[in-house]
């Protein structure tokens, strides 16, 4: 072949790729190396290809190297901002879809300033005792978180001959503590013990004339001596157990074992009581048979403090969890942050009672002068946790817009009693006929009680009486309140207190047959229109009929200046905002009925999650 005249050819023989042209370098290389080359040589060899490769491999990938850096940086940030949104959402989510809510469990402890003597129904007489009643033992009838009156282990009733005969029947289902079941004799053997004079002093005459008959197990019928539609508030009662009480004789009945280990039934059932000097706790469990249903709470434990300063200090430190003992204000700013409270009305009233067999308030002129001449609006600033009260029961019984409240006039109090004759003399005491205004007014230490009458006794004073205060110690043991004051109605103007209950049925405190030592007529009111009308509101056959009768005798009552309201009572309740209590909208008779709910009361709270 001639290559100078074919140029072309040669270009493409020598044209020869550089990655081939490597490849034959090598394969002589390797030829040479196998048959030509020294030892020495062929080391010499081996090195320069393992530096080539180095340079090539390793250090000529820095630059790479760099730019993958910058990539894992950025996955890094891209995932963190994942992990982060990711954190974000599930903190959102969990405030947005899940509550903390009040559950079941827990142990629920309330501090009572007090002291426990008796846990058997028939005796109890302070605060703690009345709280573990409430709770530990059940009744025919009981009053519901409405404040009206409502079968607890009644189930149904029937009226006949006016109101004189009923026929109770009872729920099957209710149980003691011990097992047994609770029948219609449990209450016929209850209402035994109170007509006894030694059990019940103070109410045994109310059901000496109360016949009482057993039907069944589970009905009873109950025959009373006069028309009264408002018997069945009467029910509201402990019932005790017969088959543990029936062989024990009456006169020894408080001293038994049961007055200290009580066989119980209501919501919660006792457990224990200890004694540690400065405090005693009564200790109960949930009753897990209870008729209305299981509580939510497991225990429940009242506590009896014989000191307010640790009681306080008990609530702050969260041994305790609630009491009806302490208000608010009472406690400081920063301890208030884990604290709540509620005030509620309770069907209590404050009077002034006009004693009107006094022989200067006798004169209806003179009542109807202090019912004027004095101002309520004043009294009440001095008072505190009270509501107006103006009638002799509560709004919710009468038609108020047929009542007219007294209006405050100093100057018409002033010719009132100028032109009943009685004068001022030159020290300013009112006189008649030579006899000096004198008025004894009479009351206890509890707070409002003496600030309500130490305000009456300074504006009697502006009018030209000659006032003067008594105060009695509330703490007194020897009674000499009740029989040196109370009783024989040695005062003036009583200022004090009386429970309205939840019956408008006032005849207790205002029927003339209820004046003198034994009633509760405090202003031993006596006139035979208004006798009769509190008579017609016993036998109304409907609410309206009843309420009209009331609100007639209110007309009346206020005409005749027999008494001055002061103030309806509240009630106050702190407790940790770490536990729910009763409900807001409830409505008490009296302190007791903040349990009426308290098998939904919670010690123990949870988390709730909630679909989007």
């Amino acid at each position: 072949m001639d290559f100078k005249n074919s140029p072309k050819k040669v270009r493409r023989v020598s044209a020869i790729s550089q990655k081939n042209r490597d490849q034959v370098s090598k394969n002589k290389t390797i030829q040479t190396f196998n048959n030509k080359v020294t030892l020495a040589e062929r080391a010499d060899l081996v090195e320069k290809a393992i530096t080539s490769h180095t340079k090539k491999m390793f250090f000529g990938r820095f630059e790479n190297l760099s730019n993958v850096r910058k990539i894992v940086i950025s996955w890094i940030c891209v995932v963190s901002i994942l992990i982060f949104s990711v954190g974000i959402f599930r903190g959102l989510s969990v405030e947005n879809y899940s509550e903390n809510i009040f559950y079941r469990g827990g142990t629920y402890s309330e501090g009572i300033l007090g002291e426990v003597k008796t846990l058997n129904p028939l005796f109890t007489s302070t605060n703690t005792e009345r709280s573990f009643e409430q709770i530990a033992f059940s009744r025919i009838y009981d009053i519901d978180e409405t404040g009206n009156l409502k079968g607890d282990l009644a189930e149904s009733v029937s009226t006949s001959d006016n109101y004189k005969n009923f026929k109770i029947k009872m729920r099957n289902n209710a149980v003691w503590s011990d097992g047994r079941k609770i029948t219609a004799n449990d209450v016929i053997f209850t209402i035994k013990l109170l007509r006894e004079q030694s059990i019940n002093p103070s109410g045994f005459k109310a059901w000496k004339n109360v016949d009482i008959s057993k039907n069944s197990d589970y009905e009873f019928s109950v025959k009373v001596p006069s028309s009264s539609s408002s018997i069945l508030y009467s029910f509201n009662f402990s019932i005790l157990p017969e088959h543990i009480l029936k062989d024990i004789q009456t006169e020894k009945i408080r001293e038994s074992a049961f007055s200290k280990n009580p066989i119980t039934s209501g919501a919660f059932n006792f457990k224990s009581v200890q004694n540690d000097g400065d405090k005693t706790t009564i200790s109960l469990v949930k009753n897990k048979r209870y008729y209305k249903g299981e509580a939510y709470i497991d225990n429940f434990d009242i506590i009896a403090f014989k000191d307010e300063t640790k009681l306080k200090n008990a609530l702050i430190s969260g041994e305790i969890v609630a009491s009806p003992s302490l208000k608010i204000s009472e406690f400081s700013e920063s301890e208030r942050d884990k604290l709540k409270s509620r005030e509620t009305n309770i069907n209590r009233g404050i009077y002034a009672f006009l004693n009107n067999s006094d022989s200067v308030l006798k004169d209806l002129k003179v009542r109807k002068a202090i019912q004027t001449g004095v101002d309520i609006s004043k009294v009440r600033k001095e008072m505190e946790f009270v509501d107006k009260l103006d009638f002799p029961t509560l709004n919710q019984f009468l038609n108020t817009k047929d009542l007219s409240i007294p209006k405050y006039d100093f100057d018409q109090a002033q010719k009132i009693l100028d032109e009943a004759g009685w004068k001022k003399n030159s020290n300013g005491i009112l006189e008649k006929d030579g006899k000096t205004a004198i008025l004894n007014i009479a009351t206890t230490s509890v707070y409002n009680y003496k600030k309500a009458a130490e305000e009456i006794e300074s504006q009697l004073k502006k009018l030209g009486f000659d006032a003067k205060l008594t105060v009695i110690d509330k703490d007194d043991k020897t009674g000499a309140f009740v029989q040196s004051i109370l009783q024989p109605r040695n005062y003036s103007i009583l200022v004090y207190e009386i429970d309205l209950g939840a019956d408008p049925d006032i005849y207790a405190f205002w029927h003339s047959s209820q004046s003198g030592q034994k009633g509760l007529n405090f202003s031993n009111y006596n006139d035979a229109v208004a006798d009769d009308l509190l008579l017609n509101s016993r036998t109304a056959q409907s609410s309206n009929e009843k309420k009209l009768q009331i609100t007639k005798f209110t007309q009346r009552w206020l005409a005749n200046s027999v008494a001055i309201g002061l103030g309806q009572t509240k009630t106050s309740y702190v407790f940790r905002k770490s536990v729910q209590a009763y409900s807001v909208n409830n409505t008490f008779v009296t302190e007791v009925n903040r349990y009426a709910d308290v098998i939904y009361w919670s010690a123990s709270k949870s988390t709730l999650y909630k679909t989007p």
